[in-house]
């Protein structure tokens, strides 16, 4: 997996190039087997690759010896806000990437760079000096400890944490080794604030780089969740989808993977009479601190709902260990009775009403989450979430079935209506955009119930979990405009958020003549709405995270 820069860049040009003797070659043959055999992708991404090979050697030599490390972008195409929740999600990867060309050293100094120095300062850290500040512990003590919270506030905004994050992270789970240091070039064209994951890009490709470097056993299995509980040096307390994404994927496919315990359950091929368009709102999803409160109080709604459940239905003691478990099937319940149990959680819930209720251990899970964020002045929005919740998880369970069955636009509804899940902003018909009214209020739950037990089979149907909105509402007013400009193009089969939300993109799955047109209709709502330069791109999916294997 070493090469002298200088062969690398000779290999990497050649495959720019179409050279059939290299891409009939072992290494030829594994980037095809990545990035498939389009030439524009291959020319796209080995550029990428030869700009970070050309920087390493005008920083350290260009006979210097290194490994080079990548990892795509990811979409999930099914199951927003449920991968912490035990639900299933849908990821590909996309042809962007973060690149790393990495060389040990000889000391423990960790030293970063990037092709783009300005936006992207160097930075050189020793770890002993740093296990010294941040001593090791327990992985949550270690994030939760003072220490930490004061390295992250004098190295706010940094994007060496995300680094970090994985090294740390990684170290922690082998305290017994003494890692080696790095020299790490850095270049990559995910697009940062997109809801693409660019950060956990970084999280990850600095992952295979400390394990390359130092032979770390890390099983397949255990990839994703250590990465994801790495992304919590940084403060954000999600789950680890985007990491499974990013390290499993396969060219040409979607995965269809289960969390708690985390496996890979399906495999299905993407359509190829679809593109899968990304639409950049221009609206950066950054983790902030006022984003981290309110992703943070979403996941708490969560955990609210969940004590209340097994408060209030004592009958399913020991079947709901994850929210993804209230369901009819794992309950042995009727679909009415799971929406009696939502009518039951309050709209709004203020942390002192559920103290109130929960001074003993079952809230002591939520008091911890609690911590994580401010308190939202009108309270937590629990049944919303809830309906959402198990919404979710069942169109994120049925959309591998519709891949597998070529129904293109049974999916393309399911995408449409797990948006409205997100959504915050509406056409009020006369050209404005105003507020979008919730659907869990007491008569549309009460509508369920009694659709739910009609004796009319189509009735019944329309009372479908999967169909339900819920109520999360992480989009933004840019974003429901993109996703109800490109319902409106034709040959578009459904649109959602991408990603957590609060900005970033919008995912378009269309038929590929499509994308012409809607490529010109985005430019033009995007100006002529918000002013905004929208960015618009066409995805292939491609394989995960990995080194790239020296011939």
């Amino acid at each position: 997996m070493f090469k002298p820069v200088t062969e690398w860049i000779e290999l990497v040009n050649a495959v720019r190039a179409g050279d059939r003797s290299v891409l009939e070659s072992p290494f030829g043959r594994a980037v095809v087997g990545i990035y498939g055999d389009r030439p524009g992708i291959l020319r796209e991404r080995m550029t990428l690759i030869r700009r970070a090979l050309v920087a390493f050697g005008q920083k350290y030599g260009r006979q210097s010896v290194a490994a080079i490390v990548r990892c795509p972008g990811r979409i999930n195409l099914m199951g927003r806000h449920i991968d912490h929740q035990g639900g299933h999600c849908n990821p590909l990867a996309i042809d962007r990437e973060v690149v790393m060309v990495v060389q040990a050293r000889r000391d423990d100094v960790i030293e970063l760079s990037n092709v783009d120095p300005v936006s992207f300062p160097s930075r050189r850290y020793s770890l002993q000096k740093l296990n010294r500040v941040l001593p090791p512990d327990e992985w949550k003590a270690f994030v939760d400890a003072q220490t930490t919270v004061d390295f992250l506030a004098q190295n706010a905004g940094c994007w060496s944490l995300y680094v970090l994050a994985a090294i740390l992270r990684l170290q922690n789970r082998y305290p017994e080794r003494q890692f080696r240091g790095m020299n790490l070039m850095v270049a990559g064209d995910i697009p940062i604030a997109a809801g693409l994951s660019s950060s956990s890009g970084m999280v990850v490709a600095a992952a295979e780089a400390a394990i390359l470097i130092n032979g770390l056993p890390v099983e397949e299995g255990e990839f994703p969740v250590l990465l994801g509980e790495g992304e919590w040096f940084v403060g954000t307390r999600g789950g680890f989808n985007d990491h499974a994404a990013m390290k499993l994927a396969q060219r040409g496919s979607v995965l269809k993977v289960k969390f708690f315990d985390f496996a890979v359950e399906e495999v299905v091929a993407f359509p190829p009479e679809c593109c899968l368009a990304i639409c950049d709102s221009g609206v950066k999803a950054r983790k902030s601190e006022s984003t981290k409160h309110i992703y943070n109080a979403k996941v708490t709604a969560y955990a609210m709902a969940k004590a209340l459940l097994k408060r209030g239905n004592p009958q399913w003691d020991g079947r709901i260990e994850h929210f993804r478990d209230f369901n009819p099937v794992t309950l042995g319940a009727s679909l009415r009775e799971v929406y009696r149990a939502i009518i039951n959680f309050p709209r709004k819930m203020t942390r002192e009403a559920f103290r109130e209720m929960f001074s003993d251990e079952a809230g002591g899970e939520t008091e911890k989450l609690f911590a994580s964020h401010r308190k939202p002045e009108s309270g937590y929005d629990v049944r919303g979430v809830a309906l959402f919740g198990v919404a979710e998880c069942e169109r994120s369970r049925l959309c591998a079935e519709y891949l597998r069955m070529g129904d293109v636009e049974g999916l393309g509804r399911l995408m449409n209506i797990s948006h409205d899940g997100d959504r915050v902003s509406v056409n009020s018909g006369e050209g404005r955009r105003v507020e979008f009214a919730t659907a869990e209020t007491d008569d549309v739950i009460l509508d369920l119930i009694e659709r739910a037990e009609s004796d009319n089979p189509a009735v019944r149907q329309t009372a479908a979990m999967h169909l339900q909105p819920g109520s999360y509402r992480c989009s933004t007013p840019q974003i429901d405009l993109i996703v109800d400009m490109a319902k409106a193009t034709p040959g578009v089969y459904g649109a959602q958020l991408s990603g957590a939300g609060l900005g970033g993109c919008a995912m378009v799955l269309a038929d590929h003549g499509a994308c012409r047109e809607l490529r010109n209709n985005l430019a033009e709502t995007c100006l002529s709405a918000s002013n905004l330069e929208c960015s618009f791109l066409v995805c292939t999916p491609i394989g995960g995270s990995g080194p790239l294997l020296a011939p």
